[in-house]
């Protein structure tokens, strides 16, 4: 308690006494101010003590929401023409080819899906990170599917976890076949869940397990779950619902699950 570390009424009577006499002569009189000053220097120093110990507990309380993140999930979801991203490709790189373009619903129902016929072998490993297996095996070229796709995007606000790397993959797939792809309103979900987190949020499937609604695991795991997912990581944050993983030092740090990830995929 406070009274414990100083006392805050003989603090403030030491000081108002020494500011009502503005000339003191006379040794006693010197002594006896030096005396009380030594007394204040004495209670200051242990209300700073004080007050460093509330510090440190403050810093040590759990992690709340950044509100304006919380306002920014309500709105986004009020948004009557919301739509959640997923597309699956067959590698990270500038030449990856996309296999399958999802748009999902604030209600989890899909809007838009296809398959893309591959131009080229899939390896295993790729199937079960994307879940995709025999879908492809009748699935119609990108030429065939970019008119539709094209539509389904018109007049959406398309939120994706990662989303630069979506549209990057959609508009290299249109140069392919000499197409464009228009501008798509929306937002990057990764950035607004590390800010509403305090701290960097990478791995979608890690997310999803911390705040309670845990997807599939490959080969299971396909573009559909990792849009509820996204839909529910969404919802989570407009509720102010929160996950708070400490470092092991107890510091903020990077996500519990987020070092050492081989994954082909960040999200």
């Amino acid at each position: 308690m406070i009274q414990d570390c100083f006392d805050l009424t003989l603090l403030e009577a030491l000081l108002a006494q020494q500011e009502q006499q503005k000339i003191v002569q006379g040794l006693d009189a010197v002594q006896q101010r030096l005396r009380q000053r030594k007394e204040i220097e004495s209670q200051l120093s242990a209300l700073a003590s004080y007050l460093h110990a509330c510090q440190q507990r403050l810093q040590r309380l759990p992690r709340l929401p950044v509100w304006h993140e919380v306002q920014w999930a309500q709105a986004v979801l009020a948004l009557p023409n919301l739509a959640f991203l997923e597309v699956d490709t067959d590698g990270l790189d500038e030449d990856a080819r996309v296999l399958r373009v999802l748009l999902l619903a604030r209600d989890e129902q899909v809007i838009f899906e296809t398959f893309i016929a591959p131009e080229r072998p899939i390896p295993d490993k790729i199937r079960d990170l994307n879940g995709i297996q025999d879908e492809l095996a009748n699935a119609p070229s990108l030429e065939t599917i970019w008119p539709d796709l094209l539509a389904a995007l018109s007049g959406r606000y398309v939120l994706a976890y990662n989303r630069p790397f979506d549209l990057d993959m959609l508009q290299r797939a249109g140069e392919r076949i000499g197409q464009s792809l228009p501008v798509i309103l929306g937002d990057d979900l990764m950035p607004h869940v590390s800010a509403y987190l305090h701290r960097y949020a990478a791995k979608l499937e890690t997310l999803c397990e911390q705040f309670g609604f845990p997807l599939p695991t490959p080969p299971r795991r396909t573009a559909w779950h990792r849009a509820q997912g996204q839909v529910r990581l969404l919802a989570a944050m407009a509720q102010a619902r929160f996950t708070a993983v400490p470092a092991a030092d107890g510091q903020d740090g990077a996500m519990e699950g987020d070092d050492n990830d081989d994954d082909e995929q960040p999200f």
